[in-house]
């Protein structure tokens, strides 16, 4: 699954430098330092792949309810089971971005925007189902506070997540004014989410100091949390990079 996508975001790092250099009016200099922007975010996107992989694989297994006695129980197995939902959509977008690529960048860049709202649906759907799997963890799981305050955390960012998406849908094809609840949705996620990831760590602690003792998917769980935001922000990282 990581080769395919790694193959996959390849292509897609070579059609956004494509689709740069489409732009006849952009001067040289602005052209080369988006096209490093472009690669350096792609790169840490692609260093990230294995780890992304191992999400989506994470709610294939609670799907087809594999060891259904022991897995999902752990918080970890549960933020691995919502994080991969959430991947499945990232992924579902950079798919959508290698299938237009066999067009010419200038077919590539008008079609961007007719499938604008396509994109903007699969995350909505994957964010809905991320908060909706982890507050089913919340309802099931009895852990101590540190952990329970973590799939809250994680839970309200991927709801406020949620509805960023839908105000920005709902924006597209109506006359409403939704771009300041779009922003504080989305400041609201990233706000949770750093809290969600500093609860996480002080939930490692606790185990460690108390002697729990979690199996690989639970940590696989809280790598692919601080991954995913490694990867959201990989432009902005990239920007301060470049």
């Amino acid at each position: 699954m990581a080769s395919a996508l790694f193959a996959i975001h390849t292509q897609d790092i070579a059609i956004q430098s494509k689709l740069i250099r489409s732009f006849p009016d952009t001067s040289p200099e602005i052209v080369r330092r988006q096209e490093l922007v472009v690669r350096a975010s792609g790169g840490i996107q692609l260093a990230c792949l294995p780890v992304l992989a191992t999400a989506i694989l994470g709610a294939f297994l609670w799907v087809v309810r594999w060891n259904r006695a022991s897995y999902p129980t752990a918080p970890g197995h549960w933020l691995l089971v919502s994080m991969g939902w959430f991947v499945l959509t990232l992924e579902a977008n950079v798919l959508i971005v290698y299938a237009l690529s066999q067009r010419d960048p200038q077919a590539v860049h008008e079609v961007f925007w007719q499938v604008y709202l396509l994109w903007k649906s699969l995350e909505l759907i994957g964010t809905s189902l991320a908060a909706l799997s982890l507050g089913l963890a919340f309802c099931r799981t009895r852990e101590n506070w540190p952990w329970t305050l973590v799939i809250l955390l994680i839970a309200i960012s991927m709801a406020a997540l949620s509805l960023h998406h839908l105000a920005r849908l709902i924006g597209s094809f109506s006359a409403l004014a939704l771009n300041p609840v779009a922003a504080t949705a989305l400041g609201l996620a990233h706000f949770g989410y750093l809290l969600g990831v500093a609860a996480m760590l002080l939930g490692c602690f606790l185990d460690w100091r108390q002697g729990i003792r979690r199996d690989l998917f639970h940590f696989a769980g809280i790598t692919v949390v601080i991954v995913v935001i490694v990867a959201r922000f990989s432009g902005e990282i990239s920007r301060l990079i470049v």
